[in-house]
């Protein structure tokens, strides 16, 4: 266990390398209007602090370790915010965090947009499959397969967005149409029920994707095409780290959601099951220990599983609803000029 962990260390530090260098290389190599449809690109692939996770399931929410966890978060996070605001002993053009091109109210919204966005998609992709395994008794490889409608209304939209915003000029739409679909299509999994359709699930999984990629990767292109030539590697830097910040986040508060949630519920429908046990059989349906319940309980565990993956998606509620209000407040100005300029 302890090599994986050490193991996947490495590869997220050569996987956020990567990342972030594929992004400057496509802010510096390619026009304003080129730009949008690279990004997609790369975004388009992707659909292809922990201590949270750690609350109510590996201790007790009151325990010492887990106050102690939350405390050093607390300050390390005030500690960080504050060496990045004032780079004690670090000259300002050396600081770790350059946000002192952040000087507009779009250059802050976007950012916590690119967050949302990111949140809401691996929060999405992660339990759509999950939800089947238990609804649908499908297995792992099946379950995967079902974000297929959410991916592929991402991937559209996506692309759609590289070429349309360009042509018209115009990204606040986008963030307000994207964050609307995202809004109903999350309500609408908050009202799942064991029994729901499958029709319905990939209804509602498409609306998501479809908000997803009206402006998953429009971010992007639109900071690094309105800060100054010599920021745009700087900007590109927020918007990625706003992204993996984000995605944590969402994938904390949604863990520590549903691992409390489903511990809890499922304990009560099977009280003489250990929680390790319990942990175990909310892997799926095609575990061992579910499959060796009675037909009662087998439809009662789904039952509660389910009403554990449904408080899951308000968190994707919340967030997109707070991206639809923020959308309103960036630029309704025209930003791509048919002459290939870009309008100040």
């Amino acid at each position: 266990m302890n090599t994986l962990i050490v193991g996947r260390v490495i590869a997220g530090v050569g996987g956020c390398g990567i990342y972030a260098g594929g992004l400057n290389y496509v802010a510096i190599l390619t026009t304003n209007h080129e730009r949008p449809l690279y990004l997609a690109g790369i975004y388009s692939m992707w659909g292809v602090g922990l201590a949270v996770n750690f609350g109510g399931t590996v201790f007790a929410w009151d325990s010492g370790s887990e106050i102690a966890l939350l405390v050093l978060t607390g300050v390390f996070l005030v500690a960080f915010i504050g060496c990045t605001a004032y780079h004690p002993g670090v000259p300002k053009a050396r600081k770790l965090l350059p946000v002192g091109f952040m000087t507009t109210v779009d250059l802050v919204i976007i950012p916590l947009q690119g967050a949302i966005v990111a949140g809401a998609m691996f929060t999405a992709i992660y339990y759509t499959p999950l939800l089947f395994q238990f609804t649908k008794a499908d297995g792992p490889l099946e379950g995967g397969v079902r974000i297929l409608p959410l991916i592929c209304s991402l991937v559209v939209f996506a692309l759609l967005n590289a070429f349309l915003m360009p042509k018209t000029g115009y990204y606040m739409p986008w963030y307000v149409a994207g964050n609307a679909a995202m809004v109903v299509g999350s309500a609408l999994m908050v009202t799942l029920e064991s029994h729901t359709s499958t029709s319905k699930i990939y209804g509602y999984t498409i609306l998501i994707g479809i908000g997803i990629g009206c402006f998953q990767s429009a971010g992007v292109a639109v900071v690094s095409a309105i800060v100054p030539a010599s920021e745009v590697s700087n900007a590109v830097s927020i918007m990625t780290i706003a992204q993996v910040s984000g995605i944590l986040a969402a994938l904390s508060i949604t863990g520590a959601v549903f691992q409390n949630l489903v511990v809890g519920k499922v304990g009560s429908v099977l009280p003489g099951y250990s929680q390790d046990d319990i942990v175990h059989l909310t892997t799926g349906t095609s575990s061992s220990l579910f499959r060796g319940l009675d037909a009662g309980l087998k439809e009662a565990v789904i039952a509660q599983v389910t009403e554990s993956i449904r408080h899951v998606f308000i968190y994707v509620l919340a967030v997109s609803s707070l991206g639809l209000v923020l959308s309103f407040f960036l630029s309704r100005k025209r930003l791509y000029l048919k002459s290939g300029e870009i309008a100040k």
